[in-house]
């Protein structure tokens, strides 16, 4: 308890950063327990050390009005909302029950824009998809000391384009005599006969 009333205190003047919820409302509880205590005082004291509480009420109001707006406004920065909030006190009755809510609820995570999260809880940051080795990004583990590595599993790549059209070739060219006309049913140029393979020089 007096740990966070402390640091209140050693806060002194902070509008700046986050606090978290016991921290203001340890700090502020305490306070308004002064305070009452002091007020059933001073209606049971003579009118003379009635003089004297007043002073300590005023006296102890001036020393800590400072620190009480830092550490609501630091309180509000722990939500992500702004400072300007503490404006809704003037509107009767709904303004002081909306702030209320505002100084009940729990932290943002993480960071924020006031600054780190007090209760030191990291930010949640979503995790990347998983990538099988052999796609862009991917990492191949490295074996554990002694051990084995199983290659990894590499995507397979493109399909092979489909075949052409086949057509069909033209017949062998027949070894006749030099002089004799093509055979029957030949379609192309004029052969050029050679001659026969057994009569090679």
């Amino acid at each position: 308890m007096t740990g966070w009333i402390g640091l209140a205190l050693r806060r002194y003047g902070d509008f700046a950063g986050r606090s978290q919820r016991a921290e203001y409302w340890w700090f502020t509880g305490t306070l308004g327990l002064v305070y009452v205590v002091l007020g059933v005082l001073l209606d049971t004291q003579s009118a003379a050390v009635g003089r004297v509480m007043v002073l300590v009420l005023v006296v102890l109001w001036l020393a800590t009005i400072v620190p009480s707006l830092a550490v609501a406004v630091r309180r509000l920065h722990d939500g992500g909302h702004s400072e300007w909030l503490m404006l809704l006190v003037v509107v009767p009755f709904l303004g002081g029950l909306v702030l209320l809510v505002f100084l009940l609820l729990d932290g943002t995570p993480g960071v924020n824009r006031y600054g780190p999260d007090p209760k030191g809880r990291d930010e949640v940051r979503p995790q990347p998809p998983a990538t099988g080795a052999g796609w862009p990004g991917a990492t191949v583990p490295t074996p554990p000391p002694g051990g084995t590595l199983q290659a990894p599993w590499t995507p397979p790549g493109p399909p092979a384009p489909a075949p052409g059209p086949s057509w069909p070739s033209q017949p062998p060219l027949p070894q006749q005599p030099q002089g004799e006309p093509p055979p029957q049913g030949w379609t192309g140029p004029p052969p050029s006969w050679g001659p026969p393979p057994g009569n090679q020089q």
